[in-house]
């Protein structure tokens, strides 16, 4: 492992996503830049900067080859990912504010989804590389939005918030679909496993919980706070998705590589002392790459290299564990009756900061 020293008059990073096939990385950082990284045999070179903000960027996504920069102040600016000169972006003009944003994903060349600190989350179109346009606003949570999840395939946003749930909107249809029970802890990271049609959850005490699709009241199985010691995780991120492995970054410092399905503890590969904040994931070769994070004030990306051994390494580290439950880590917990019982709508109160725990495992939202 290593790290890539960002240029300290620059700021700090805030955030890290990986651009196409290409083997590069773009940071985003607390003065406003945006830097891109290309892998060069064993060591990553800087061969591109911009300062869209003069604020601090708190969100990057990717769409196709333009790269989505979001600030403190709520604005967002597109950059052309093709190109190194340093005025080469827009600030998008919309006829609405978001607020403070707090997520954003894109979902192909043109939808674009936003989650901001108020729990709204905004649908939207972007239009010419110069406007972003909103089409539709979801208010249902009552505290910010920590990460957004698109799942093209199923048309389905996953969003999950500080007011302790996890929701899914059907796009196609414009409407809610679900919305968890209330687990008394921030949700802090979301984690679609791929074609296995499961979605994990990270919470803010250092737990992870796994969903199967369709039945979003309560988790399958759960594993307690080991991974992080009682500390939040922060971010999530798939490494190999034959083998369901993923990556995981602690508010305590410490990333681990585990197996997602069943839960394992698995293995802990890094200690950066400070909170580590965002992680990206870089393929190369077959099974073999670069995971990157980021901590709290470090001016400075970790990179650990994972191959194939470590990975097997992590995958039967510790074997199942035992879910929340008391059943086997890949049993189906879920009570599918209680699941299916429909509940009364719950009542968007934006004064307060947290939800009543839901009644039930399920509550159907038309």
């Amino acid at each position: 492992m290593f790290k890539v020293e960002l240029p300290e008059k620059l700021g700090v990073p805030t955030d890290i996503v990986t651009l196409g096939e290409e083997n590069i990385f773009l940071v985003a950082t607390s003065r406003g830049f945006v830097l891109k990284y290309k892998e060069n045999g064993a060591a990553f070179v800087a061969t591109g900067k911009w300062r869209p903000f003069k604020k601090s960027i708190r969100k990057l996504a990717i769409a196709d080859d333009l790269i989505l920069a979001a600030s403190t102040t709520g604005n967002i600016a597109v950059i052309d990912g093709t190109a190194d000169a340093e005025d080469g972006f827009q600030v998008l003009e919309c006829d609405e504010e978001f607020g403070c944003i707090s997520a954003l994903v894109c979902g192909g060349s043109k939808d674009v989804y936003v989650g901001n600190d108020d729990g709204d989350v905004f649908v939207c179109t972007l239009v010419e590389k110069t406007t972003i346009s909103i089409s539709k606003m979801y208010d249902h949570h009552d505290d910010y939005i920590s990460s957004l999840q698109v799942v093209s395939a199923k048309k389905t946003l996953i969003v999950g918030s500080g007011d302790g749930t996890m929701s899914v909107i059907d796009l196609k249809k414009e409407k809610m679909l679900a919305v968890s029970k209330n687990f008394e802890e921030d949700v802090t990271a979301v984690l679609t496993l791929g074609v296995s049609g499961k979605v994990l959850l990270g919470t803010a005490l250092g737990a992870l919980k796994l969903f199967k699709w369709n039945y979003w009241g309560a988790p399958c199985d759960t594993l307690k706070s080991k991974l992080h010691s009682y500390s939040s995780i922060n971010d999530a991120i798939m490494l190999n998705e034959e083998l369901k492995m993923i990556a995981t970054a602690g508010g305590d410092g410490k990333l681990r590589i585990l197996r997602a399905t069943p839960l394992s503890i698995g293995i802990e590969v890094l200690d950066a002392q400070d909170s580590l904040e965002r992680l990206a994931w870089i393929k190369s070769g077959d099974e073999d790459g670069f995971i990157l994070a980021i901590s709290a004030d470090d001016p400075s990306v970790h990179v650990v290299r994972v191959t194939s051994s470590l990975l097997e390494e992590a995958a039967t580290s510790d074997g199942a564990c035992k879910g929340e439950s008391g059943s086997d880590s890949d049993s189906d917990s879920t009570d599918e009756s209680d699941s299916d019982e429909e509940q009364p709508k719950a009542k968007k109160q934006k004064t307060a900061k947290r939800k009543p725990t839901a009644s039930g495992f399920f509550k159907d939202l038309d």
